[in-house]
């Protein structure tokens, strides 16, 4: 039997929840910056457009210059996101 367009869009929204749920655990035990990015895509997963731009931010304002190079291909996909969204 064929699933449901439904049924695929529930599914997605369940994976993304459990992903979200995912990297805030990781957060919490090591706060690394590349976290605010994921955050911001599984916020933009579950529709919450705002919420993902806001994460997009934080890790846009959290990346020192330390971090910068390794995060950089992230670093332009927050900063497109945000005029995207």
């Amino acid at each position: 039997m064929k699933a449901s367009i439904t049924d695929d869009k529930k599914e997605r929204k369940k994976l993304y929840e459990k992903a979200f749920a995912a990297i805030l655990k990781a957060y919490s035990i090591s706060p690394f910056t590349a976290y605010y990015f994921q955050i911001g895509q599984a916020q933009e997963g579950l529709g919450r457009k705002d919420l993902a731009k806001e994460a997009y931010k934080d890790f846009l304002g959290k990346a020192n210059s330390s971090e910068r190079k390794e995060l950089d291909f992230m670093i332009k996909q927050a900063e497109q996101k945000i005029k995207d969204l």
